[in-house]
């Protein structure tokens, strides 16, 4: 059995360098924390010989050991027969068997098959629950093949199909919240189908095969996403924290795992944007295109990393067809980055661990300049144009004073006499297309909005990503010149 449990503010017993022969020779349960002592319980009563526990079974202060156990934890939680969450408890001398609050009757009935009791908030609870915001238990539940959860009013039973409660038999199907390794894993276990109802096996197999791992990689972006909004108590530690479950979905038509994106298509994770406005720090956490450069919530342009939102259509017939992706593929041909080369500087032997300043890529993509200013007395709006069906260009800033929007121009833009914009305050900067959206109905480039380094002529940091017509003047126009740009 394995457990999945929340430190606090730190945790005393634990195996270090002085102390691990020490730990060898065994110890008293009434020397570690309540949690691991209710855990050691919790496993002798379900019949198990062995519980690993983190704090015990890495060596704290060796940051080889660290790098190394942590790069396992796919096969140390997704190997154990199940995996017990202190979902309670916010430290390690909380608890995990804790008085309830609720109440239950005697059983009662004919057959003795009924009883009164108090209702529990059930999954409803889960958001609430300290152990759902640590970053480091994201990948142990969603690895975990079955899971006992402690919840403050009952005891939850969740595998990777279902979820059972101690107060009802019903199994819950659809949780209310998203915080199951079902909601994470269903796509991602989906096994490809047999063919649609009027049988065009053929269409769907082709789209379904060819599509593999840009579906596996826009999973990736979802896992991330998750990982985001939880803390950390080291910022350094996401890709350490992620690195089991990225060997876990990892296939070798991905490619090379670079500081968080897949070589296959380094671009498709890079289309996300931060929600909130990213504060300036000095500490280094990944490169500026990865997404644990970010911190908080990130939103994704979901209708790139899919597929395509109806990979197949109706004729007048009513018949099904391959959609028309002629849009598409013209883009792709002619306008679709590179990746041309890449170097990552690892801090330790975990390939998918901690990465260190210095790293970088260099790509070859379609660029122009492009000029940034925020709108005073403006509101920055996340989801325009994301789901709206109409023309339009966003900017999303990564850095924005008191919230702010922006507004973008080209060069012509600047040309045109209607504009009367402060130019004192507009910034230059490079953009690069990276991405075409596949819909049908208004589809968008999505570019990076790169900021020159000073004193170097092709190397870059991301500072934005933008948004614009892929039907327009802009697109067509000579302006955008093919350039290899070293990304840090």
């Amino acid at each position: 059995m394995a457990l999945s449990h929340c430190w606090g503010n730190g945790i005393a017993f634990k195996t270090t360098k002085a102390t691990f022969n020490d730990k060898q020779n065994g110890f008293k349960l009434d020397q570690i924390p309540q949690n691991l002592r209710d855990a050691v319980h919790i496993a002798r009563s379900l019949g198990f010989e062995y519980l690993w526990v983190d704090a015990l079974c890495i060596i704290q202060d060796s940051p080889g050991d660290w790098a190394g156990e942590s790069s396992k934890m796919a096969r140390i939680y997704g190997n154990a027969s199940l995996t017990l969450c202190a979902d309670l408890a916010p430290h390690s001398e909380f608890g995990i068997l804790r008085p309830r609050s609720t109440m239950r009757s005697h059983f009662f009935g004919s057959h003795g098959e009924l009883c009164l009791q108090t209702r529990g908030e059930g999954w409803a609870a889960m958001p609430q629950m300290p152990l759902t915001h640590r970053g480091w238990t994201f990948q142990e539940q969603v690895l975990s093949a079955r899971i006992l959860h402690f919840l403050g009013d009952q005891i939850a039973w969740e595998c990777k199909t279902t979820l059972y409660f101690e107060e009802h038999h019903a199994a819950e199907i659809e949780p209310p919240a998203h915080f199951s390794i079902q909601g994470f894993v269903r796509e991602v276990l989906h096994q490809p189908s047999n063919g649609r109802r009027d049988g065009s096996a053929d269409i769907a197999e082709a789209i379904e095969e060819k599509m593999d791992l840009t579906t596996r990689i826009s999973h990736w972006n979802a896992f991330v996403s998750e990982l985001n909004v939880r803390n950390f108590t080291k910022l350094s530690d996401k890709f350490p924290s992620l690195s089991g479950l990225a060997s876990a979905l990892e296939v070798p038509g991905m490619g090379k795992y670079l500081a968080g994106v897949w070589e296959y298509d380094v671009f498709q994770s890079m289309t996300w944007f931060p929600r909130w406005p990213q504060a300036p720090t000095n500490e280094y956490r990944a490169p500026s295109w990865s997404w644990a450069a970010a911190i908080h919530q990130l939103i994704w342009y979901i209708r790139e990393w899919k597929s395509d939102p109806e990979p197949v259509e109706r004729d007048d017939l009513n018949q099904w067809k391959p959609a028309d992706m002629s849009a598409w593929n013209m883009w792709n041909s002619r306008f679709k980055p590179q990746l041309l080369s890449h170097h990552i500087e690892h801090a330790s032997a975990d390939l998918k661990g901690e990465v260190k300043e210095g790293s970088h890529i260099i790509i070859q993509g379609f660029c122009r300049d492009i000029y940034v200013i925020e709108e005073p007395n403006s509101l920055y709006d996340a989801y325009e144009f994301l789901f709206g069906r109409r023309l339009g260009r966003k900017v999303h800033m990564d850095m924005r004073k008191g919230h702010l929007d922006s507004i973008s121009f080209f060069a012509e833009d600047l040309e045109n006499p209607g504009v009367n914009i402060d130019m004192a305050h507009l910034e230059k900067y490079v953009c690069v297309q990276i991405a075409r959206e596949r819909r049908k109905e208004f589809p968008k480039i999505l570019a990076l909005i790169l900021k020159r380094i000073e004193g170097s002529e092709n190397t870059f940091r991301r500072v934005g990503l933008l948004a614009l017509d892929a039907i327009s003047n802009n697109i067509e126009s000579l302006e955008w010149k093919a350039q290899a740009l070293k990304l840090i």
